[in-house]
């Protein structure tokens, strides 16, 4: 009895060291490491027609995660109307970064009625060294 004991005891420690070990690894794909755009940012979307006439702005929050997912979500559209959007970005040059996210759209009455994807490139302007009261950044929405 005390043998099957002591193997189940050998499994569980195997178990744990090799979860302590892979969880001591940079779990950061190439290409996603970025680490001036990673947080979340408070930013203040504005949308203009073709001739440049400012046809609405509003605030939105998102949210760039180490490991290269996003998370959005705004005051453009009633939250009963959307889901959150959620995707992926990641490093491209220097603090240049691309993004992209998708939500799903809603009635009234609650019927589905499809998705939304926006893409874009944005630019951090400006050194961050930690946690910063404010950031900048310029985007380009497609």
């Amino acid at each position: 009895m005390k043998k099957p004991n002591i193997v189940r005891l050998s499994l569980a420690l195997a178990s744990l060291v090799a979860v302590t070990i892979a969880s001591g690894q940079d779990p950061r794909p190439v290409g996603t490491v970025g680490g001036r755009l990673q947080g979340t940012w408070e930013m203040q979307i504005t949308l203009n027609d073709c001739a440049g006439h400012v046809i609405r702005s509003f605030p939105s929050l998102i949210e760039f995660v180490a490991g290269g997912t996003v998370v959005e979500s705004n005051a453009g559209t009633p939250q009963a109307l959307k889901t959150p959007g959620e995707g992926v970005w990641r490093h491209t040059a220097d603090s240049n970064y691309a993004f992209r996210f998708k939500f799903f759209t809603f009635n009234a009455q609650n019927v589905f009625t499809g998705w939304t994807i926006i893409s874009g490139e944005t630019t951090v302007e400006t050194p961050i060294q930690g946690p910063q009261p404010s950031r900048s950044m310029t985007q380009t929405v497609s």
